[in-house]
């Protein structure tokens, strides 16, 4: 069993004036075998926009207050993005684009999307994108694209074929202006994206 899984957020939040927390998130990849392996992998990322502040006045940002780190499994692939940033505030916001990319030695796929947040056992706890607004105020949306740049208007019925690459823009903002219930909370929810084989009609 593999899977492309993005863990997103471990939020800590403080009771600063500002509501300040601190995020942690990850991006990885697993598959489901049949008559072949499906062997996904991220091929690379990059931060389109975000806000987050320069907190210690030290001119840096990225790998400061906002870090993004891979983490690779056995053979060398990219199955995870650890992302961390400190502080975070009402109105926060990141938008990265990601690189899904089916390996050589892959079949094709489709790809589809799970939401989990963990409950004070750690254990996952499947919810939905008005959940995580309902929850931890966390506006959550993806876009996909293929390798030209077109939009996948349904990326569960988009076959990714060996060797080729698709982009999906990850966007989270936090809506916790006016949520003082979320101050000293800590949690952390999960958005775990498979890769499936393709289903046939019939």
């Amino acid at each position: 069993m593999a899977t492309l899984i993005l863990p997103i957020l471990l939020i800590a939040i403080g009771s600063t004036a500002f509501a300040e927390f601190i995020m942690t998130a990850g991006l990885t990849a697993t598959t489901t075998a049949e008559s072949g392996d499906i062997a996904i992998e991220i091929s690379g990322w990059k931060i389109e926009s975000t806000n987050t502040i320069d907190a210690n006045g030290n001119g840096v940002t990225l790998g400061d207050e906002l870090k993004i780190e891979g983490v690779t499994d056995g053979d060398g692939k990219t199955i995870e993005l650890g992302i961390t940033v400190d502080p975070i505030f009402p109105d926060w916001y990141l938008n990265l684009t990601v690189g899904v990319h089916n390996t050589l030695v892959s079949t094709p796929v489709t790809l589809i999307r799970r939401i989990f947040y963990f409950d004070s056992n750690n254990n996952p706890v499947e919810m939905d994108v008005a959940g995580l607004l309902s929850l931890f105020r966390i506006k959550y949306s993806d876009k996909w694209y293929d390798e030209t740049g077109q939009p996948i208007p349904d990326i569960t019925t988009y076959e990714i074929w060996p060797c080729h690459t698709i982009t999906t823009l990850e966007s989270l903002t936090f809506d916790g202006q006016n949520y003082p219930e979320l101050q000293d909370q800590t949690f952390s929810f999960m958005i775990e994206i498979q890769a499936i084989y393709p289903q046939t009609g019939g």
